[in-house]
């Protein structure tokens, strides 16, 4: 891999867990915490191969309409993957962030964001945004309500008020499950990213598979419109 270019930033839209989990009879449950141990696993690896920015898409604002049984369990696997990893994470130099909403969250989801935030707000070395809640349409909407009034908004002012402030722009996005869109992930942020669609449910989007994508980008010639 050291041959290849590397984005700066990669964003996963985790898709499939439970299509995986129907297909192996499993529930839908066992597939959520497969794909979280995906998870870790790719934000190691991106920190091991010198990737400074990762986002995961976790929950999105449609996500709600999911039964009452799921959503409360992903809440708590989202709560029960904060306390097992904040440590760690902070020891390893990566910083964490929430972005999306944060008026329905769970009262310690909350908490605990807030404590992962204070605590590794100073680390440098790997940032990891976390898309709980979110929605890339609904991120604009909030950041227009905060523009003051004024004569002029440029592109500058404008990234000041989105939740990934302090984070480049995606360089390149994922999608797992075979879903060829986007779904309104990072839609500002986005507009420039290489995207890479896999027909691997995010449960068996391996290191491996991770690396096939990396590579595809790698080979891609980037030119912003020059």
């Amino acid at each position: 891999m050291k041959s290849l270019v590397l984005p700066k930033h990669v964003a996963l839209i985790m898709d499939g867990n439970r299509r995986w989990a129907k297909q192996k009879g499993l529930t839908t449950f066992q597939g959520h915490k497969k794909g979280l141990e995906r998870s870790r696993e790719i934000i190691e690896e991106s920190r091991k191969l010198g990737i400074k920015y990762v986002t995961l898409w976790g929950f999105s604002t449609e996500n709600w309409k999911r039964s009452k049984r799921e959503v409360g369990y992903l809440m708590k696997l989202f709560e029960n993957y904060l306390i097992d990893n904040i440590e760690e994470l902070h020891s390893k130099g990566v910083c964490i962030v929430h972005i999306g909403r944060k008026d329905r969250l769970p009262k310690k989801l909350i908490q605990l964001f807030a404590r992962a935030e204070k605590l590794t707000s100073k680390n440098q070395d790997f940032r990891l945004n976390l898309a709980i809640d979110y929605g890339g349409r609904d991120e604009i909407i909030r950041a227009i309500q905060k523009i003051k009034k004024k004569e002029r908004c440029t592109e500058e002012d404008f990234c000041v008020l989105l939740d990934t402030v302090n984070s480049p722009d995606s360089d390149l996005i994922i999608r797992t499950s075979g879903e060829m869109r986007l779904s309104g992930f990072l839609m500002w942020q986005g507009a420039y990213s290489e995207l890479y669609f896999t027909k691997k449910c995010f449960p068996e989007f391996t290191v491996g598979e991770f690396h096939k994508a990396l590579k595809e980008y790698s080979g891609r010639k980037r030119t912003r419109g020059r």
